[in-house]
């Protein structure tokens, strides 16, 4: 009984503030930090000595401080108040994933970086212990139903904020980039920066607080279905009103952030949605069919204001039919561009391909000039460019659009998907990186992959060459956020075949699994997966065929569906300061929620 009344109470107490901060805040925060660049961090960034962070640096910051808040009234309330930590399978892989977090973070060679993150992501150790401990936290202090309301409060605050920004910049109206916006997110000292800022995004992109689309697909591919379930069990007009609303505004940035991760993870947690509670949607089918109905408007209105974006990256246009003629006339209509394909270089000879087709450079001694020839051995001579002081074409067709700059020892190469510099020395060609220095060319190992390393935006190549560096992390990791540093940076034509620049840096997996195996190990990413594992599967046990229908259930089954579309979405994105602190909140109320239902359903039964 006496467990009883302690699941029951309502009465709210502040034990859960800072955590609710957490979701309310963090993710809001954009503020700027200049952060000088020094070692590694200056070796592997754009050659600048500082750079402007906007998007992660204050966010880890707020995110310690919460955190560290929570900690304390953690502690107070177990030593005063008497609440008990009740231990869950949970807890062991949990252990065991900050054991091997902290260890490759100990004996990483780079323990500045695993400490504090890389540069413009800050996710070192310090803010992955911020997420271990918040899930941890959350999960034994959330006691009643009232714990749970509030954080579901401040988190659909923040998502009202972060939707209405969103659906803003898919609009044309960023109010980031206002003269009001730009103050709020300078400090004083650069305040002079008003008239000079502006973040460089396209039109109709949604990048709201997190910098990327793919991570607001990541944050509404948790909050969109949670809206959803919401609607579902609204109890009265009121409720229908609200929770419709937030789903309509929730699925407006889940579509316009373009993101095809947060397209699969949303939809896969909707299917999931429609397994778990068929029944009651049947009972709930008129009001579910005008929702989407509101969905169908919304989507063909943003498509038509972004060009027909939306629907082109849902894939829906690829269904329709498309007539022969139509077909030919789009390809005619497409301008023959020469871009550089591939480059070799082999000592004093270097082979240039333009789309597909070989210019051979070599350097004449005797008349002390770069010699261009093609396939057949046939000389290809420099015009001077009129309109470019000192830039020159080729004079063979095939190959206009290639600009060539020749200064002393160097060659300049211009293509309209790449330039780059290569110098003559004395033992032959060498490229110069994006420093201006001289480089290695080096042809990275792959796994898998072979013929779709543009497949999800190049993803297929970042896979395929990070699947290899496993083999050195399967008991520990290189340390947190050290991902680029052990990335094969200077694989330069494979990163000029499938980014069309050959010098991008690669400073993330674009999945979170791989990122977990190279950063903190293999054994890591088993401990992670165990952790989430048995958190979903006691979750499917308790809401596939639940005893009872309560607000345990609803928070229960809500936070285990956004649980679920994040790690799906996961699949395709990274673990980033943005949206992390979310998912582990979530993950934590999903523990302590199952814990409430499976209590309360024990007494009454």
């Amino acid at each position: 009984m006496k467990n009883k009344k302690a699941v029951s109470t309502s009465k709210f107490s502040f034990k859960t503030l800072p955590i609710g901060l957490v979701l309310l805040i963090v993710p809001l925060i954009v503020f700027l930090k200049i952060v000088p660049l020094e070692g590694v961090s200056y070796d592997y960034w754009t050659g600048a000595k500082e750079y402007a962070d906007f998007f992660s640096y204050y966010k880890s910051i707020w995110l310690t401080i919460f955190t560290v808040a929570s900690s304390v009234f953690a502690l107070y309330y177990l030593h005063y108040k008497k609440i008990s930590i009740k231990f869950t399978h949970i807890y062991i892989p949990l252990a065991a994933y900050t054991v091997l977090v902290f260890l490759s973070t100990v004996f990483s060679d780079y323990k500045n970086i695993s400490l504090k993150g890389f540069t413009d992501r800050c996710e070192g150790f310090l803010v992955i212990l911020c997420y271990i401990v918040l899930c941890f936290l959350t999960s034994f202090l959330v006691t009643n139903l009232s714990d749970i309301k509030f954080l579901y409060i401040c988190l659909f605050i923040s998502v009202l904020i972060l939707s209405l920004l969103g659906i803003s910049q898919f609009f044309g109206f960023d109010f980031l980039q206002t003269h009001l916006g730009k103050l709020l997110i300078l400090p004083k000292e650069n305040s002079n920066m008003v008239d000079v800022l502006k973040f460089n995004f396209p039109k109709n992109y949604i990048y709201s607080t997190m910098y990327n689309p793919n991570y607001v697909g990541s944050y509404f591919a948790m909050i969109f279905p949670i809206s959803i379930l919401l609607f579902i069990f609204s109890k009265n007009m009121k409720q229908r009103l609200f929770t419709g609303v937030i789903a309509i505004l929730s699925f407006m940035n889940f579509v316009g952030c373009l993101s095809s991760a947060g397209y699969v993870g949303g939809l896969f947690t909707l299917l999931v949605i429609c397994i778990l509670l068929r029944k009651r949607l049947v009972k709930n089918i008129v009001p579910i069919i005008s929702l989407a109905c509101i969905f169908v408007v919304c989507t063909f209105v943003m498509n038509y204001v972004s060009g027909g974006a939306i629907l082109s990256q849902t894939g829906i246009n690829k269904t329709l039919p498309v007539t022969a003629s139509a077909a030919n006339q789009k390809v005619a209509k497409q301008p023959v561009v020469n871009n550089i394909t591939d480059v070799n270089i082999a000592g004093d000879k270097m082979t240039i391909d333009v789309n597909n087709i070989p210019l051979y450079i070599s350097f004449n001694k005797q008349d002390q000039k770069f010699d261009f020839k093609d396939s057949e051995n046939s000389s290809i001579s420099l015009v001077n460019d009129t309109k470019n002081e000192g830039s020159s074409s080729l004079s063979d067709g095939r190959f206009t659009g290639i600009n060539i700059i020749v200064k002393n020892n160097t060659i300049n190469f211009q293509a309209p998907n790449t330039q780059f510099f290569v110098m003559l020395e004395s033992e032959g060609f060498t490229l110069l990186n994006q420093f201006g220095k001289p480089t290695k060319m080096i042809t990275a190992d792959s796994i898998g992959f072979e013929g779709k390393e543009r497949l999800g935006s190049s993803r297929g190549y970042i896979w395929s060459r990070s699947l290899p560096l496993l083999k050195d992390t399967i008991l520990l990791g290189h340390g947190p956020d050290t991902f680029a540093i052990y990335f094969p940076q200077n694989d330069y034509i494979s990163k000029l075949k499938y980014f069309d620049n050959m010098f991008i840096l690669v400073d993330k997996p674009h999945n979170l699994y791989l990122q977990i195996a190279i950063n903190t190990g293999v054994l890591s990413l088993i401990a992670f997966l165990l952790l989430n594992g048995i958190y979903l599967i006691s979750s499917l046990k308790l809401y596939l065929k639940p005893k009872s229908i309560n607000e345990y259930y609803i928070a229960g089954i809500s936070s285990f569906i956004a649980v679920l579309g994040f790690l799906v979405a996961a699949l395709f994105n990274d673990s980033v300061v943005s949206v992390s602190p979310v998912f582990w909140i979530l993950l934590g109320l999903g523990v302590a929620c199952n814990r409430l239902y499976r209590t309360i359903s024990h007494h009454a039964a």
